[in-house]
């Protein structure tokens, strides 16, 4: 009974692991055909993606790239539209500059040549003696104003100043009572208008000079110091009129001048500037009359005549042409009344070559210079006061040809002049 009971039990329980295995393949195998499946259908999936992920990554990709090129592109174009800008600001800043440069240099020259034109045409004068060009004076300084004024240029690097001299002015007096006709009558010592601009040679020399005590005779000379200086004639000029004034520090006198070119004045004739001058000039003689006289003819003033250069460059030619020459004649007598040895040719040295007779009032100058030496030799009349004031090359050749012929013959004994 027992085994009967049994063995259905088990043939029931093999039975149920059968089915169970059973389910449990046909569960692996649909799991099995389920994966396969979706093996199958998974690559064509994953490569579809794939590739539209790739497809949109390269085009998100390019459209990144081209942006940033185009961002790099308008950056660099901002940078060279940048550094355009700041060169053409640069450029114009330079240029302003420039311009600003060039007016204040010009400001700058213009002031310096105005400065220049000042001080051209603004001379210290000293009344001393009448100098011509090219002559040299030799003088020991002791006013206190001129020491002052050669200290003066010695600093300011200006070793010029204008020097003038004196002469003596006669009064004519036409009396009607009197058949002997005019009498000149001297009168008073006055400066001329007319001089040269002189210029300090070398270095003042500081030295002790006597000084002539006024007081009583028996009392002892003082010394002084004074300064030695060496001055050489330069351009002649002509005192403006009204112009005269008193340096406010060193106490000298400074005018206005008028610088002289002997090549326009003798290319010129008179003109109204001259007629106005002189009036004004300083040592003409002063004509006074007994009678009211209404017409003044104290001051002459003459029209050149066209003629007059051709006729002062024939005189001028004169004086060293042929057997007559005066020039040449002159400094033989003049050698043998030198005041010390080489006298005359030290003053040839100092003039340098005589102006062509082309140049006449230059060669008149050059001759009153040779004849009237400072310090004088004592041969000759003084002639350099007429020849500054002459005012035409024909006048200035006239005065020194008259001049040399009458210093010949007082040399040679034939006509002495004192």
């Amino acid at each position: 009974m027992f085994q009967t009971t049994t063995g259905p039990l088990l043939r029931t329980h093999h039975l149920s692991l059968v089915c169970i295995i059973v389910v449990a393949c046909c569960c692996i195998l649909l799991l099995s055909v389920s994966e396969r499946t979706c093996n199958a259908f998974q690559p064509v999936t994953t490569t579809t993606t794939t590739s539209r992920s790739s497809s949109s990554s390269n085009i998100y990709t390019s459209t990144i790239i081209h942006n940033t090129r185009r961002q790099q592109q308008k950056q660099q174009y901002q940078v060279r539209l940048l550094s355009t800008t700041n060169n053409n600001n640069s450029n114009q800043d330079n240029s302003e500059n420039d311009d600003n440069d060039t007016t204040l240099f010009m400001k700058s020259l213009s002031a310096r040549m105005a400065q220049i034109q000042r001080q051209d045409t603004q001379l210290p004068i000293v009344v001393l003696d009448t100098m011509l060009p090219r002559q040299r004076l030799k003088i020991e300084v002791t006013n206190t104003a001129f020491k002052a004024l050669v200290r003066h240029c010695i600093e300011s690097e200006r070793p010029r100043f204008g020097m003038i001299g004196m002469v003596a002015t006669t009064t004519t007096t036409n009396n009607s009572n009197n058949n002997d006709g005019p009498t000149n009558t001297p009168s008073n010592m006055m400066p001329l208008q007319n001089g040269v601009e002189v210029e300090l040679v070398g270095q003042p020399i500081v030295v002790n000079v006597q000084d002539e005590n006024d007081g009583d005779k028996e009392e002892t000379t003082k010394q002084q110091q004074a300064l030695r200086v060496e001055l050489v004639g330069g351009r002649r000029f002509r005192i403006i009129a009204d112009t005269l004034s008193t340096n406010p520090t060193g106490g000298w006198t400074e005018a206005k001048v008028q610088f002289l070119k002997a090549q326009e004045e003798d290319l010129r004739t008179d003109s109204t500037e001259d007629v106005a001058l002189s009036t004004t000039t300083i040592g003409t003689t002063t004509n006074t009359d007994n009678k009211n006289n209404d017409n003044d003819n104290s001051i002459i003033t003459e029209q050149e005549d066209p003629t007059s250069l051709a006729s002062a460059m024939k005189l001028a030619a004169e004086l060293t042409n042929g057997d007559d020459n005066l020039v040449d004649q002159w400094i033989a007598l003049a050698r043998t009344k030198e005041h010390f040895p080489g006298q005359i040719d030290q003053l040839l040295r100092d003039l340098g070559d005589i102006p062509p007779f082309t140049m006449p009032s230059d060669r008149a100058m050059w001759i009153g210079a040779l004849i009237n030496p400072l310090p004088g030799m004592g041969v000759s009349m003084e002639i350099r006061p007429q020849l500054l004031m002459a005012r035409t090359a024909d006048e200035r050749i006239g005065v020194v040809y008259s001049a040399i012929e009458a210093s010949i013959a007082h040399m040679d004994g034939s006509k002495p002049l004192f």
